[in-house]
């Protein structure tokens, strides 16, 4: 008999909270959001954080909201249906396809949306993560 993936990891209960996210609209039917320089976020997708599988778009629920006209934050629960578990998802999304989340222990983890069809070289990316990383050490340093 094999084991599950929920069986190999630790799985948490869903939250009030996560139980609340859900029963809001898709995050598709909340999309495409513009931002002011041109750049419109059209797709958001989420994979599960235990088998790796993809969350169907049907799937995704939760809250779009841009606190400020150059970063789209979105927080939402996904349902994935290999693991039967509530996924969590919280990003801010940049006008320049810079994304950020969180893992596990609260490190932040940069990324950027489309790399593939932006056309973004391994040499552009290492320079775009280089500068990110000054500008939290700098930031550190000043509340530090």
């Amino acid at each position: 008999m094999q084991d599950s993936p929920t069986d190999r990891a630790k799985v948490v209960p869903i939250t009030p909270q996560q139980v609340e996210t859900f029963r809001k609209p898709t995050i598709s039917s909340q999309l495409p959001v513009h931002y002011e320089n041109g750049y419109i976020l059209d797709v958001f997708e989420g994979a599960c954080s235990v088998c790796g599988g993809k969350v169907a778009a049907k799937d995704l629920h939760g809250s779009i909201v841009q606190p400020i006209k150059s970063i789209t934050v979105i927080e939402a629960v996904g349902l994935c249906r290999t693991c039967k578990i509530a996924v969590p998802f919280f990003m801010r999304i940049k006008d320049d396809g810079t994304t950020q989340t969180r893992d596990a222990r609260g490190n932040w983890i940069i990324g950027m949306v489309d790399e593939k069809d932006k056309g973004i070289t391994p040499a552009e990316k290492v320079i775009a993560l280089l500068a990110s990383a000054v500008l939290l050490i700098g930031f550190a340093w000043l509340i530090g």
